[in-house]
């Protein structure tokens, strides 16, 4: 026979029960919540390091605390990232090894504020049929509607998706080409593969809109040839700088080391994969990846340009 136990001993089981409960949504939560917080760049540096020689490139390389902007060039300079806590000790390391620096920017935050502000330009008028301006950087949905637009307003331009990215965001190429395409030389153009070059899915952009909607000032390029345009390489990583990290360079898809996120996947193409100028550490921002085409992303690319081989005589990957 199971006795029931007497009704003042449940009542902790039961409270108990109701804590460990609580206590585990609210760590789901929390866990939720803290996982991809926003980074701040307020009051973070950026230092201008003179590199007269190879030596001073050599001892710059050394001093940790630095996120290099540029790679730099003997004879020139090397603009390196500095966070608030890190000045002071960075500073007295280039000091006692000689290397002259100057302040270029005093607070990265100021500047992503101040990108958010859009341009001015009165020559601009807003199309009534589209999200999309060239003042101000705009989110995938609004580069997405107006590859829709094009294609719904001009019988010579069609959308055609590769694929999809890591987390599920749409990859979609337009295509520019008159008398249907693969009947002449076509030219290969995308931007965003690094996330954070954000000026680069605008410039894109912007081309389409020029070949496209100002054909008639140079119909040559579009009776001559095809364009296979792709704005954003990177949508995953496009999205986390907006959401997340301003800063952020690389792919989202978990790495090999399970601590660290990301490829960088203007280095995980196939030709002469790990040769040099990448990093086999999954937390490095030049991470190639654990092997070559392991992002979906290149993936999508190579097959689109594998069955146009013959076609695309020119291919240009736009960097800022």
């Amino acid at each position: 026979m199971i006795r029931r136990p007497p009704r003042s001993t449940l009542f902790p089981y039961t409270t108990l029960f109701r804590l460990l409960a609580l206590f585990a949504f609210t760590a789901v939560n929390c866990n939720v919540i803290s996982k991809d917080p926003v980074k701040s760049y307020e009051n973070f540096q950026v230092l201008r390091v003179e590199i007269p020689s190879k030596e001073s490139f050599d001892l710059l390389s050394s001093v940790n605390g630095l996120q290099f902007w540029n790679e730099g060039r003997v004879g020139s300079h090397r603009d390196a990232m500095v966070a608030p806590y890190n000045i002071e000790e960075v500073t007295q390391k280039l000091a006692s090894l000689g290397l002259q620096y100057s302040t270029m920017v005093e607070n990265v935050g100021e500047l992503m504020r101040l990108e958010q502000i859009p341009a001015e330009n009165v020559k601009e008028i807003p199309s009534t049929q589209h999200s999309m301006s060239w003042t101000e950087y705009h989110k995938q949905d609004d580069i997405e509607s107006y590859l829709d637009y094009l294609a719904a307003t001009y019988d010579f331009v069609e959308v055609e998706s590769i694929g999809e990215s890591y987390e599920g965001r749409p990859m979609r190429v337009l295509k520019v080409c008159k008398d249907g395409c693969g009947n002449k030389p076509a030219m290969w153009i995308d931007g965003g593969i690094h996330a954070r070059e954000w000026i680069t899915p605008a410039t894109v952009t912007w081309m389409m809109k020029e070949l496209v909607e100002n054909d008639a000032d140079h119909s040559d390029l579009t009776d001559k040839l095809d364009w296979y345009i792709l704005a954003i390489v990177n949508p995953d990583g496009y999205d986390y700088t907006r959401k997340n990290d301003r800063l952020w360079r690389k792919t989202r898809s978990p790495n090999d080391l399970g601590l660290c996120k990301g490829t960088d996947a203007n280095r995980n193409w196939g030709y002469m994969w790990n040769t040099g100028g990448s990093s086999d550490y999954g937390c490095q921002e030049t991470y190639h990846g654990s092997e070559a085409f392991s992002e979906v992303e290149n993936r999508n690319i190579r097959d689109f340009v594998w069955a146009r081989k013959d076609q695309i005589k020119f291919f240009n990957t736009i960097h800022s």
